[in-house]
């Protein structure tokens, strides 16, 4: 759900760059940005754990 939400925000973000929205492509990238790191570290949190767990 993280994933996709970042990624329409990235395509939000390309499509309004397309029409010269600069203010709307600067936020939705922002967010695109925060949403996959945000994915990226429950990722790496919950494979850490995992390989914790099963060890």
């Amino acid at each position: 759900m993280l994933l996709h939400t970042s990624i329409a925000s990235l395509l939000v973000a390309m499509i309004a760059s397309v029409f010269s929205f600069g203010g709307l492509a600067t936020q939705s990238s922002d967010i695109a940005h925060l949403v996959f790191f945000v994915f990226f570290v429950m990722g790496s949190v919950t494979f850490f754990i995992d390989t914790v767990k099963n060890a």
